[in-house]
């Protein structure tokens, strides 16, 4: 049986902006920043997450490193900048 979603907004492409009140809830996370070793053998530098990413069905996010600033992307199925985890004291 097909829904009508129409009531929730305007399709715009395989989403909508929702239009309505919805109910939230809210959970504590903590957040994690990852690094890299600089992948240059002479280098003493961290990779760092700086912001920027290809959005592609396999994101690629950028990192630059803090001593030499080597760019470069890394394939993740998270952001490797930032890590969003449950907090253990909840």
């Amino acid at each position: 049986m097909a829904r009508d979603d129409s009531k929730f907004g305007e399709a715009s492409g395989r989403s909508r902006w929702f239009r309505g009140e919805p109910q939230v809830t809210e959970t504590r996370v903590v957040a994690y920043e990852q690094r890299w070793q600089c992948p240059h053998e002479d280098c003493p530098g961290e990779m760092t997450f700086n912001g920027r990413s290809w959005p592609l069905s396999s994101p690629g996010y950028h990192h630059t490193c803090d001593k030499c600033g080597f760019t470069a992307a890394i394939l993740a199925l998270s952001i490797p900048g930032l890590c969003i985890g449950r907090s253990q004291h909840d």
